[in-house]
């Protein structure tokens, strides 16, 4: 009896062509290997032939949570460039978009900026009613503490929530989530940033690393400079058993400072520790970050020193 190998075919549309044969006879593992082919050869959304690929082929990439992209704002772009260019009007946009491609798209972890523009430039792919419908979840999503369990793609810019509150002093907090394997995988890879967010008129980012010895760090970075230069940040992780967020580490940063950009210890203990099965830092092997931000006044002692360093490097 001969074993099913992988798909020789180069031909995407080949490949394409293979899936369906194999589903209209039943033949689960071919279909299996194919589909795994298919995703394999376009998960980052780059290859030249993707434009040329059918929709059922385009269902399958989008379903998939192993997409090699930045964030799902590429997701988003290339299934609107691809509905572009292999439909010709708008009703028959309107029709694949609501009813086959829009629901695979994981609007929840896009960004703020791209929910912006998805809101004022819909027409020639959505209805009002099924846009408005879409972003009014999407939005009350990223805006709360996480209740609901969404699977990640493998973004390269991490997805996180976001709440701003305005009074009585200005603060927002953000909701990360990391699984076991990628806190293991930053001892060996670079650092991992967030997807930007708004926040003081500024634009920061979060960014997480393993130090050397194997501990768990993060830093807060700016991108745009914000209208206030001194805030209070104070971490905070989901504990195992009553999922309450339980404070783990504080600092305060300040652009003056120049405190941007600098690395905290937030578990003061190695990965080897963190790690562990009885990790009290996991929920189910995922760990649940929260970090508050808040706008305060720079310490007075602060800001002499501030002075005093200005005065010496005159000297």
């Amino acid at each position: 009896m001969h074993g099913i190998s992988s798909p020789s075919t180069t031909d995407p549309l080949n490949l394409s062509d293979a899936i369906n044969v194999a589903e209209k006879f039943q033949v689960h593992l071919w279909v299996k290997i194919c589909k795994e082919e298919l995703i394999n050869r376009f998960k980052s959304l780059q290859h030249p032939e993707i434009m040329s690929l059918p929709l059922a082929a385009v269902t399958e990439i989008l379903k998939s949570d192993d997409l090699e992209v930045r964030s799902e704002d590429d997701v988003y772009k290339f299934t609107l460039e691809w509905a572009l260019r292999n439909y010709r009007t708008k009703q028959q946009r309107h029709k694949v978009m609501e009813s086959e491609l829009g629901s695979l798209i994981r609007f929840h972890y896009m960004s703020n900026d791209m929910l912006v523009h998805c809101n004022t430039n819909y027409d020639e792919f959505f209805s009002m009613q099924f846009i408005r419908e879409i972003l009014r979840t999407a939005i009350n999503d990223k805006q709360k503490v996480p209740e609901r369990h969404f699977v990640e793609r493998a973004y390269k810019h991490k997805p996180l929530m976001v709440s701003e509150v305005l009074e009585p002093r200005r603060s927002c907090t953000i909701w990360l989530t990391f699984t076991k394997d990628e806190c293991l995988r930053l001892v060996r890879s670079s650092p991992v940033r967030s997807m930007d967010f708004d926040f003081h008129d500024g634009r920061f980012f979060i960014q997480v690393a393993a130090a050397r010895d194997g501990r768990f760090l993060l830093s807060l970075e700016v991108v745009c400079l914000p209208s206030h230069d001194y805030f209070l940040c104070t971490a905070a992780s989901k504990a195992k058993g009553d999922g309450e967020y339980v404070g783990i580490h504080s600092w305060e940063f300040g652009l003056r400072t120049q405190d941007s950009g600098l690395y905290q210890d937030l578990f003061g203990t190695p990965l080897s520790e963190f790690l562990r099965d009885d990790s009290s830092y996991f929920n189910d092997g995922k760990l649940h970050l929260q970090v508050k931000i808040e706008a305060i006044q720079q310490p007075r002692f602060r800001i002499r020193m501030n002075w005093l360093r200005s005065q010496t490097n005159n000297l």
